[in-house]
C-alpha cells in the first residue's frame, strides 16, 4: 500500500486515452498538482499550456496501458491508472474488489459476475478494460457495493498499489508479442494480479502449468474436462462455445464468495458475452454462420471450433501480434472436416505455418467479402468467422469488423 495521501504527489499523466482522462477525472476531484502529455502531440491540444509536460519534477506518471514502461525516460514512480483509482476509492469507501485477466474470455466473465450480483442484490459494476475507466466511473455520483475491474497485460505490467478482494485468471495463452518482450514478460503480467489479492484466484488454467511460477495455495480451478462432458445436457447447448461454459463457471464461483448460489443452467441465464463473441448470425444458404469477431488470439478461435461439431469452414486472419499458429492446424490436422481462409496482413504466415504441419486445406482470399463469398460456395455446412487477429490491419476494432461481416452476409439468402 502506498504511504500518504493522493495529494501529496505530484502525477503526470502519460497517454490521453480512455484511462488517461480518467486518471484527469480524479485528480480534478481531488484537487491533485499534474501535468498531461502524449506521444501524439494533437491530443495536446485544448489543454493550458502550464498543463502540458515539459520537464518539470513529477513524483507519480500514471502511464497509458499502450505506452511500454521501457519507452519512460522520466525519472518518477510509475502506475496506473487503475492503482490510481484504487487508492482514490480507498479514501472515499470500503467496497470490494475484483480484478479479472486472461488472454481470452474476461470480457464475458467481468460482464457475467456483474449481472449475477446485480440480478441478486448487490449492486455492482464492470470498468476498465470492459469499456469505462476505473477513475471516471469512482468520480459520479453512484457507490457501488462490488467494482469488477477487467485488467490487460498492459495494465497489469504498471500496477503497484491495487489490492483485490478476490481475483480471476481465465486462462493465458500466447498473445500481445508485438506489445511484450516475450512470453515470460506476459506470463508474469498476467500471474501479477494473483499476487495482489488478498482472497482466493480463480482460474480456468492447467495448474500444472504454472506451478514452477507461482504459489497455488489460494487458487481454485475449474474442471474444464468435466465441465466438457456436460455441454450437451445443457439446454440450447448449441448457442455456447466452451469458453462461454468456463466464463460462467468462473464467475458463479467468485458470485458464491458474495452470498449468490447458483447452479451451472442458473449461471448460463446471467451470460453475458461481449458484441460478436461466438454469435449466432442464422442460416444462409443452407449454412449456420457464426460471429466471433472478437477473437483475437489462437484460443478463442479453437474454443468456438471445438463447440462446433459439424464441418466448418473457418475465416481467419489480420494483423498479426507476433503469435504462432501452429496449435490451431495440429488441431484442424486430428479434427478433420475443417477448412480454412486466410484475409488479411498475416494471410501468408498463416499458410506457411498451416503448410508447415502438414495442413493442406488453406486458401487465401483477397479480404473478408471475397472470404465469405468462397465460404458460400464450399460444402461446410458451418461458416465461423474468428480472426485470430487484431483488427487494426483494416478496421479500427473488432466491432467495426464484425458489423462489416454482418453485412456481408446479410447480402445472401435467409435460410
Amino acid at each position: 500500500m502506498a504511504n500518504g495521501k493522493i495529494t501529496d504527489y505530484v502525477y503526470l499523466v502519460y497517454g490521453l486515452g480512455v484511462s488517461g482522462y480518467g486518471a484527469i477525472a480524479v485528480l480534478k476531484k481531488t484537487k491533485c498538482l499534474y501535468y498531461v502529455y502524449d506521444d501524439d502531440r494533437s491530443k495536446l491540444v485544448g489543454f493550458d499550456s502550464e498543463l502540458i509536460y515539459a520537464g518539470q519534477n513529477v513524483d507519480r506518471i500514471v502511464l497509458s496501458p499502450g505506452v511500454h514502461s521501457d519507452k519512460i525516460g522520466i525519472e518518477a514512480e510509475i502506475m496506473s491508472e487503475i492503482d490510481l483509482g484504487y487508492l482514490y476509492l480507498r479514501e472515499i469507501s470500503d467496497a470490494a474488489v475484483v480484478g479479472v485477466t486472461g488472454t481470452s474470455g474476461k470480457t464475458t466473465t467481468v460482464l457475467t459476475l456483474n449481472a449475477m450480483l446485480n440480478g441478486n442484490g448487490i449492486s455492482s459494476v464492470a470498468v476498465g478494460n470492459v469499456g469505462a475507466s476505473f477513475c471516471q466511473t469512482l468520480v459520479e455520483s453512484k457507490r457501488y457495493d462490488v467494482y469488477i475491474v477487467e485488467l490487460s497485460s498492459f495494465q497489469l505490467m504498471n500496477m503497484r498499489y491495487s489490492v483485490f478482494d478476490h481475483s480471476i485468471i481465465v486462462n493465458i495463452q500466447p498473445n500481445h508479442l508485438d506489445f511484450h518482450r516475450d512470453m515470460a514478460e506476459y506470463v508474469s503480467a498476467k500471474l501479477k494480479l494473483s499476487l495482489m489479492t488478498m482472497g482466493n484466484t480463480f482460474s480456468a488454467i492447467d495448474r500444472v502449468n504454472i506451478s514452477n511460477k507461482i504459489d497455488l495455495t489460494d487458487w481454485r480451478f475449474v474442471d474444464v474436462e468435466s465441465l466438457r462432458k456436460t455441454i450437451d445436457n445443457i439446454n440450447g447447448s448449441e448457442l455456447y462455445s466452451m469458453g462461454d461454459l468456463i466464463d460462467a463457471r468462473l464467475a458463479r464461483m467468485v458470485a458464491a464468495e458474495y452470498g449468490v448460489v447458483l447452479s451451472m443452467e442458473e449461471s448460463l441465464r446471467y451470460l453475458t458475452k461481449s458484441d460478436y463473441r461466438f454469435e449466432f448470425v442464422g442460416e444462409y444458404n443452407g449454412k449456420k454462420v457464426y460471429n466471433d469477431s472478437k477473437s483475437t488470439c489462437v484460443y478463442s478461435t479453437l474454443n468456438a471450433l471445438t463447440s462446433i461439431s459439424d464441418s466448418v469452414c473457418l475465416i481467419v486472419g489480420g494483423h498479426d501480434k507476433n503469435i504462432d499458429y501452429y496449435d490451431l492446424f495440429d488441431y484442424l490436422l486430428g479434427r478433420g472436416n475443417v477448412s480454412v481462409i486466410a484475409i488479411g496482413e498475416n494471410s501468408a504466415k498463416l499458410q506457411e505455418q498451416a503448410g508447415d504441419v502438414g495442413f493442406c486445406d488453406i486458401h487465401q482470399a483477397v479480404d473478408l467479402k471475397d472470404a465469405v463469398k468462397r465460404g458460400m460456395r464450399s460444402d461446410k455446412r458451418v461458416i465461423l468467422f474468428s480472426p485470430m487477429a487484431s483488427s487494426f490491419d483494416a478496421y479500427s476494432g473488432y466491432r467495426a469488423r464484425g458489423e462489416a461481416f454482418d453485412a456481408i452476409i446479410k447480402e445472401y439468402e435467409k435460410g
